[in-house]
């Protein structure tokens, strides 16, 4: 069972994504509509980049699903590096918004590899990689600075 939505779908999430942008530039800019509120616009763009997000492509094969994968290990490290420096720093930005930048961070890598195809995407190296360490890094500080919460 494919639980992607069709090509068409991505269209329309698209389209409808653009559109709330656009809408709520206007609300923070220029207009202001009593009737929507922030979090109902930026639900309403996530929904609509989610329907992007989960549809099929036109050729939907086993390389387009390579190039999804590695697109949704970027964008879930990023929404993990946006959840940190969000709870580490003093500049607590809106969980909306992490979640409708880390889904155009997916749809930007994805049609960027997607077009690109560069080879180095799909090369699997064995051993511990700079990645591995950097998240142990992180992960240790994450840790320390839980303990100091806890003891401060």
């Amino acid at each position: 069972m494919n639980t992607l939505h069709s090509f068409s779908i991505k269209k329309v999430g698209l389209l409808f994504a653009f559109i709330f942008i656009i809408i709520e530039i206007l609300s923070k800019t220029i207009y202001s509509f009593e009737c929507l509120e922030d979090q109902k616009i930026n639900i309403y763009i996530i929904v609509s980049l989610s329907l992007a997000v989960f549809s099929k492509e036109r050729i939907d094969d086993e390389r387009t699903q390579k190039v999804r994968y590695f697109s949704l290990k970027v964008s879930y490290k990023f929404l993990l590096l946006e959840a940190i420096l969000n709870t580490l720093t003093p500049f607590n930005f809106n969980v909306l918004y992490l979640i409708i930048l880390a889904l155009t961070v997916y749809l930007i890598v994805f049609n960027l590899a997607n077009h690109f195809n560069p080879t180095y995407i799909f090369k699997e190296k064995h051993g511990k990689k700079l990645e591995e360490k950097i998240i142990i890094i992180i992960m240790s500080l994450l840790a320390f600075s839980f303990l100091y919460d806890i003891i401060a």
